[in-house]
């Protein structure tokens, strides 16, 4: 059998049924080669840091290495366990310890130590097989998702240890050995966490955005950039004055988390390698329904003079083919504010869903007859911290509620649902800065740029006046633009709403999914010059359809659109 060439033999096993594959494993060395590779057995791994050895032990061969496509790797926390004092006290309808109340500045520290050493030893081995295999094998190849860190929750556990603001920090990221092997890396929740606002078995820690960027610094070969963080930082719209307690995403980490992450990429040099990114900072403006239009907001732009967060993602953006984004973003992440002329000369796909809450606290969306219109957000002090250790503010809650996940009722909902109309002051600027961007990109070929929205104030009208505003009422909704250039193929549940399916067409074409609301002359011709050194005279704008007539459309209808 190894007399015949290797082709030969995968050719053969290539005709193999998989249950079939068992039997060639062992007919000889190149039989094994053939089958795994068939198999496909070698293409995907799952390892957290314990895993780390059986990994380095498995993929030391190159014939197996050179099969490796994707690495999954989790990471974890020590589990949340509650002393066996607190847990008799919470009994009795006492006060937590206060060991087990808060995370301790040196519990802090604890947490980022551990995170750190589980990243430094998967690039740690990952460099030591490059290092065995050699640089033929292993180039580029690698689609590396890490799973941020979450721990089990123990009985007795107080919930302000549940519910964590606090970022985890990659510590000493300039010691990360480079890997070449890296093509893509992922920063993902895992699924079965959940959002702070909801029960579960398990807490999820918070990553410091900041440490996609220290880690995609050292793989020079990284093509693709993905991150989906959740940025709890809307109120729920829960009645309960024990959810909104315990619940609260404190201000002050997360102003700072946009900060670090600004101050971070302008000082980073990121691989010239990387050409499309997604960014996701959504949490739970993905799911409208739980934003609770009446409250008050963090600034989170204050010291600063503007936004550096939209400002930092602008200017990394002047490099990439192709650019996804879930944020909290005002108009400098598409114009500076200097008013110097910005280039894009390779984008190709721009795809921004923004909240509807400004990063200065304000709303780019009110009520239909004004409502909330004056809402302003609030600077950020340092109460805007969670407490190091106990608190007496903390002491009072966890006496008011002994079994607090049975005492607080998650399925009373309240009704601060009414933004539905554009604030034109607030938006008119975002929209004119994403227009005179788009402009600006000569290879831009789609680009949607949108919000998700939810109205519940239903009773105030008529029927006649709810088909006006939507088909869909008590559904989420959805408000954007949608660019599409000449000969590209449009966004198919966008197209089959207008009528015939027509993917494809010579002309520019806009699509106005914004309800009954029109933009004003000069905003109107901006948005008009996008592509028109494409088309000059070919542009057809679509504002409404057979499906939703002119009014809001569904949440599904721009949110497929965005997706790359």
């Amino acid at each position: 059998m190894d007399s015949l060439p290797q082709e030969l033999i995968d050719l053969i096993v290539s005709y193999l049924h998989v249950d079939a594959l068992n039997n060639t494993l062992t007919l000889s060395r190149k039989f094994c080669l053939a089958t795994e590779r068939e198999s496909r057995v070698w293409e995907c791994i799952v390892i957290d840091d314990t895993g780390v050895a059986m990994f380095l032990q498995t993929y030391c061969s190159k014939y197996r290495f050179q099969h490796l496509n994707s690495l999954l790797y989790l990471t974890n926390l020590p589990p949340l366990r509650a002393s066996r004092k607190t847990r008799e006290s919470r009994k009795s309808g006492g006060d937590c310890e206060p060991s087990d109340c808060r995370d301790t500045r040196e519990e802090l520290r604890g947490m980022d130590e551990a995170f750190s050493h589980q990243i430094f030893c998967l690039f740690t081995a990952l460099k030591k097989l490059e290092e065995q295999i050699g640089k033929e094998y292993y180039t580029g190849r690698v689609d590396l998702r890490i799973y941020t860190p979450s721990r089990e929750i123990r009985d007795g556990l107080c919930l302000h240890l549940k519910f964590v603001c606090w970022r985890i920090h990659l510590l000493s990221p300039e010691l990360l050995p480079e890997l070449s092997v890296i093509r893509t890396l992922e920063f993902t929740q895992e699924s079965f966490t959940g959002s702070v606002c909801e029960e579960t078995e398990r807490t999820s820690a918070k990553i410091d955005p900041r440490v996609i960027l220290d880690m995609a610094a050292k793989l020079p070969k990284l093509e693709y950039l993905r991150c989906d963080l959740w940025e709890d930082g809307w109120d729920t719209d829960k009645e309960s004055d024990g959810i909104k307690h315990y619940t609260r995403e404190w201000e002050g980490p997360r102003r700072d988390a946009r900060q670090h992450f600004a101050n971070a990429l302008l000082a980073t040099v990121l691989p010239p390698s990387l050409k499309e990114m997604m960014l996701g900072f959504e949490g739970l403006f993905s799911k409208p329904e739980h934003i609770d239009h009446r409250q008050s907001l963090p600034n989170l732009i204050k010291p600063a003079p503007y936004d550096l967060f939209s400002s930092s993602l602008r200017i990394l953006s002047y490099r990439l083919r192709k650019l996804q984004l879930f944020v909290v973003a005002d108009e400098t992440l598409f114009w500076p504010v200097d008013g110097s002329e910005p280039s894009w000369p390779n984008l190709e796909r721009l795809n921004v869903m923004f909240h509807m809450v400004t990063p200065k606290g304000g709303w780019y969306f009110q009520g239909l007859n004004g409502e909330g219109k004056t809402t302003e957000g609030f600077d950020i002090s340092n109460a805007s911290y969670p407490p190091l250790g106990k608190d007496d503010t903390d002491s009072k809650w966890d006496g008011d509620y002994p079994d607090k996940m049975d005492m607080m009722d998650w399925s009373q909902e309240g009704s601060g649902h009414f933004r539905i109309v554009p604030h034109d002051e607030l938006l008119s600027p975002f929209l004119t800065a994403f227009a005179k961007a788009a402009a600006r990109m000569p290879l831009l070929r789609k680009a949607v740029l949108w919000t998700p929205l939810y109205f519940s104030d239903w009773d105030e009208f008529g029927e006649d006046e709810i088909r006006e505003l939507t088909r869909f009422p008590e559904q989420n909704l959805s408000w954007g633009v949608v660019y599409v250039a000449p000969g590209k193929r449009s966004f198919h549940t966008i197209q089959e709403h207008i009528g015939p399916y027509r993917p494809y067409s010579d002309h520019r074409r806009l699509w106005w999914k914004v309800g009954k609301w029109r933009p004003n002359p000069e905003l109107h011709d901006l948005f008009q010059r996008i592509g028109r050194h494409r088309a000059p005279e070919k542009l057809i704008e679509y504002w409404e359809d057979h499906y939703h007539g002119q009014g809001l459309v569904k949440y599904d209808v721009l949110a497929s659109c965005s997706l790359f």
